[in-house]
């Protein structure tokens, strides 16, 4: 990754990010269920999604806690949800399975309104 200069004007802090549609197209799963959030994360530590279980930890899979930030990003934008600032990611004990449990809380709470 470029370092960055510090300047807004810096073309390396103008380009786009990619969207959460454009880099997640292949899902191969339901859009809101559990293996579409096992398949972002897979997809976030670059290992196959079979390697990803409900008890590995995103430390456990490589994903250092700077992606892991991207990842919860990436999980807001393609579930259209938003997790609490408070709810951080502990990268050396939260599962797998814990991101699937939060999401569908969020979903839940989305859904009640």
């Amino acid at each position: 990754m470029p370092r960055l200069c510090g300047s807004t004007a810096c073309p390396a802090h103008l380009a786009p990010r990619p969207s959460i549609v454009a880099r997640h197209q292949g899902l191969r799963h339901d859009r809101s269920g559990p293996a579409a959030s096992f398949e972002i994360i897979a997809n976030q530590a670059k290992v196959e999604v079979d390697a990803v279980k409900p008890e590995s930890t995103l430390k456990d899979l490589g994903v250092a806690s700077l992606e892991a930030i991207e990842l919860i990003f990436d999980i807001e934008e393609h579930f259209d949800i938003h997790f609490p600032d408070q709810q951080g990611a502990n990268f050396d004990s939260d599962t797998a399975q814990s991101l699937v449990d939060a999401v569908q809380k969020a979903l839940d709470e989305k859904a009640a309104g």
